[in-house]
């Protein structure tokens, strides 16, 4: 099977920016993107395969005609031919909401999906931006309840100031929010359940607040603290997690990169430009800044150019 681009679906929101345009070379007039789904599978918010043979489909139904052969087959029979992973790029030029995500289990019995564990990584902030990771002191649930009650649960999270190269990984139950001014990449489960705790009081596009979850929020959040919640990468490896592993790859025109790997390989380029072709040479992408592909598994690719890649496997 050939590798193959994607076109990813935009998602507009209340607190989307508009850096992703540029980033991706998208039209200027496009405002208010918050999400672009790299490498979505999810119904209705599925990626577009824009090259090869495939072209035009959905990953969504791809996965349902050749899900075996794209995946691999020890991924294909772990996940029940579902596709396992979920890549976003985000801008965000508001606050988000503080929230969590549930576990497997408990997002099994409420809602019949997967649970939501996620990372990030920072591409772009500006100085002063921050996000929230995690708890700064030990709570119970009750604690809990009492400082969303009187507006103080902020300040028992967690606030970390920004830089290109962070990385933070957000098991389920890990209260999180990301600042105004961050640019990342999101890897995370495919899921798309969140339980908001606090939104700055916003209103939707019909005036309406949005809802909060909190009883569903309580149940969820992991009150357990740790020394820190920012990740140090190994080497290229920037996380290893039970549902991913995620790697940087830099790229240099006296340094291409062979890649082979018995699963399919997520692709998202965030700097520079790469040819990525077929060991054999029956098929040559290019590979932009801003822009994402697969390599399909049991496939062998070279690497080339000048560019920063981030890759995804489950």
């Amino acid at each position: 099977m050939l590798p193959f681009l994607l076109t990813p679906y935009l998602k507009k929101v209340l607190w989307g920016g508009s850096a992703l345009a540029p980033f991706k070379g998208l039209p200027a007039h496009l405002d208010h993107i918050g999400e672009s789904w790299e490498v979505s599978a999810m119904p209705g918010c599925e990626s577009v395969v824009a090259s090869g043979p495939h072209e035009g489909m959905t990953l969504l139904e791809l996965c349902r005609l050749h899900g075996k052969e794209l995946m691999g087959k020890a991924v294909y029979e772990s996940t029940g031919g579902e596709f396992p992973l979920l890549v976003k790029f985000i801008d965000a030029a508001d606050d988000l909401s503080v929230q969590v995500h549930p576990g497997d289990e408990l997002a099994r019995r409420r809602h019949g999906c997967a649970g939501k564990c996620e990372m990030w990584y920072i591409l772009h902030s500006h100085p002063g931006t921050r996000l929230g990771a995690g708890l700064r002191e030990p709570l119970t649930p009750e604690d809990f309840e009492r400082r969303v009650s009187d507006g103080t649960f902020g300040d028992a999270i967690e606030w970390y100031e920004t830089s290109p190269g962070d990385i933070f990984y957000l098991p389920a139950g890990r209260v999180h929010a990301i600042g105004a001014g961050n640019m990342l990449l999101e890897v995370q489960q495919p899921s798309d359940i969140t339980y908001r705790i606090y939104d700055y009081n916003r209103r939707d596009d019909a005036g309406n607040l949005r809802p909060l979850h909190i009883d569903h929020a309580r149940d969820a959040i992991d009150f357990s603290i740790a020394n820190t919640y920012r990740v140090s990468a190994d080497g290229d490896t920037l996380l290893r997690s039970e549902h991913f592993t995620v790697q940087r790859i830099d790229v240099a025109s006296d340094k291409p990169y062979d890649l082979h790997r018995e699963c399919f390989t997520a692709l998202m380029c965030i700097a520079g430009e790469a040819t990525v072709a077929t060991a054999d040479g029956s098929c040559s992408l290019t590979l932009q800044c801003g822009h994402s592909m697969i390599v399909p598994a049991d496939t062998a690719v070279v690497i080339s150019g000048t560019a920063t890649i981030i890759t995804a496997i489950p």
